[in-house]
């Protein structure tokens, strides 16, 4: 799938699946290198949540690239993927259900966990102490 604006950078997803149960999402640029390896941001976060700007307001608040899922089949295959997360982050309600999933998973069992709190400066604190920015 491509989508096209004027104003962002063009990113596509690939879905491949190598066996039925274990799909690989790559995230490629309009350049096609991988988002995360691009040089330009050196953490990637995964927001599985309901806060459509978080995203964009950790960006602006910190030199990280965030993904925002909103739950469900995509936030499975956000974290069951290869993609090199720095940290997750998960809203409150469903935090227990996503970590144990992520915790489940040999490749996710030190990436980070952080709980969405309504308090978005202590959120950016929690943040970089934990990412080192």
């Amino acid at each position: 799938m491509n989508l096209s604006c004027p104003t962002a950078t063009l990113i596509s997803l690939e879905l491949r699946s190598y066996a039925a149960s274990d799909p690989l999402l790559v995230f490629k640029d309009w350049n096609a290198r991988m988002i995360a390896e691009d040089g330009k941001t050196r953490h990637m976060i995964l927001y599985v949540g309901a806060d459509i700007m978080l995203p964009e307001r950790l960006q602006g608040a910190l030199e990280c690239h965030v993904i925002r899922a909103r739950g469900g089949s995509p936030a499975r295959l956000f974290i069951r993927s290869d993609i090199k997360y720095s940290l997750f982050i998960f809203d409150e309600e469903e935090a227990e259900e996503w970590e144990s999933l992520a915790r489940s998973l040999k490749h996710r069992e030190r990436v980070p966990v952080l709980r969405k709190s309504d308090d978005f400066s202590r959120l950016v604190c929690d943040v970089r102490q934990l990412l080192g920015v």
